[in-house]
């Protein structure tokens, strides 16, 4: 995990966070800020665990591929030997 992707998990989590926050005028301010901390740890931890998986995820691909690339270049050089 880089620094990058730490920062974009928070720029993310303050712009979804942020608007969400409409409470009552009667509303106790120790339930407001348990509330915003509460929402903003979930949705941090969540787009963090989001974007580790769309690495993961381009990471198996391309390795994959590579797989594939070189089953075929040990396929190519066995019908080679046999001829």
């Amino acid at each position: 995990m880089t620094k990058i992707h730490i920062w974009l998990a928070l720029i993310l989590t303050i712009l979804l966070v942020a608007p969400l926050n409409w409470y009552f005028p009667n509303t106790p301010l120790f339930l407001v800020i348990i509330g915003i901390i509460t929402k903003f740890c979930l949705y941090f931890l969540g787009i963090l665990v989001m974007i580790r998986l769309l690495q993961y995820l381009k990471d198996r691909t391309s390795y994959e591929k590579q797989l594939l690339e070189h089953l075929k270049e040990l396929k190519n050089e066995i019908d080679r030997q046999e001829k």
